[in-house]
């Protein structure tokens, strides 16, 4: 069997099908608790199946789509590819970007894969948490050999790639023809961005980016990456602590809500105190809730009561932590909520 042996931002895994394994962030069982695999978990890549101990050879730009199922004791098999439960991370989140349902994307930055055979690069992926009867872990290998810089097909830019908080950019996408030529594709309906953290870069509607912090650090240097049917480019941007900051507060009643609880709300302007609540002045929303891409089923805002809802999308999560980010005209702001489980005692509505 293979040895899994990754780091991750919320786990630690090292065991084979028959070892424990130790999982962080689980507070109901301790820091650090150990866990024992009860199923396996078998991969394919772009439908090919992924064999033990062997590495899947991916060009620099390449996106690949992972299926994970799993596999029981008694033979029985579940795809598990877009489970709630199915957690994926990339152990080199600035080379390969992890997105929902295993959709893999490849940097194509020359630089970054140098090398005289160039790069292996891995995605760990865990099923199930502490508790659970059924839980497994794997990881995949991806193998991205050394390739020339015109051999890229897709080029993403920016129009600055320095960025304080609250200053914004425009993206731009470039995809090269058979034919020798170019044609921009930045606002194609085919295209999708996604943020390596949304709580320190947002993507917008329209190809903007804007920088909403630095992780509490002076500087910080996150990834965006486009993703265009079977490829990939991924832009890295500087960020300082430093900037114009929001232009916009957004006032809440409670920053913690209940599936299913509604609190009030308001967006004004921070100089002027001008109410900028209703998308009829110009404001618009968007929602992140940790997949690097908008996620507008988990809150619902209406504009025109001045409310917002936590609408019941927990799906196998016990909490999420959406960003609520506002945009009017040059002017941005953001809030960070947490939504939870609902229980018997929650209020429907909060002040």
């Amino acid at each position: 069997m293979k040895i899994f042996c990754f780091t991750l931002a919320l786990f630690v895994v090292g065991c084979t099908s028959d070892q424990p394994f130790a999982l962080r962030g689980a507070p109901s069982q301790g820091p650090n608790p150990k866990v024992t695999p009860t199923v396996q978990l078998r991969i394919s890549a772009n439908g090919s199946p992924v064999q033990e101990a062997h590495s899947v050879t991916v060009q620099a730009g390449e996106v690949v789509q992972l299926k994970v199922e799993m596999v029981r004791p008694d033979g029985s098999v579940t795809d598990v590819t877009t489970d709630a439960k199915t957690n994926y991370f990339s152990t080199t989140p600035g080379l390969l970007t992890v997105g929902p349902a295993g959709r893999i994307a490849i940097t194509s930055s020359i630089e970054a894969l140098s090398g005289p055979t160039g790069r292996i690069l891995s995605v760990g992926i865990i099923y199930g948490k502490p508790g659970d009867r059924e839980i497994g872990a794997t990881s995949v290998m991806f193998s991205v050999p050394t390739q020339s810089s015109t051999d890229r097909a897709l080029v993403l830019s920016a129009s600055k790639t320095v960025l304080g908080i609250g200053e914004s950019a425009q993206l731009k996408l470039i995809r090269k023809l058979a034919s020798g030529g170019t044609e921009d594709i930045t606002l194609s309906p085919d295209v999708q961005y996604r943020t390596a953290s949304e709580s320190a870069l947002i993507l917008e509607a329209g190809a903007h980016v804007t920088c909403v912090g630095t992780h509490g650090q002076p500087e910080d240097s996150i990834s965006i990456t486009a993703l265009y049917h079977n490829l990939s480019d991924t832009l890295t941007f500087d960020l300082r602590d430093t900037g114009p900051g929001p232009g916009l507060k957004i006032q809440i009643g409670n920053t913690t809500l209940a599936e299913g609880e509604q609190t009030k709300f308001s967006v004004r302007s921070v100089r002027g105190d001008r109410d900028l609540t209703s998308r009829r002045s110009g404001t618009t929303y968007v929602i992140f809730g940790g997949s690097g891409t908008p996620e507008p089923d988990l809150l619902t805002i209406d504009d025109a009561a001045g409310t917002i809802t936590a609408t019941k999308s927990l799906r196998g999560y016990n909490r999420r932590s959406p960003i609520v980010f506002a945009r009017n005209d040059d002017l941005v702001g953001w809030i960070a909520l947490k939504v939870t489980r609902a229980s018997a005692s929650s209020s429907h509505v909060k002040p």
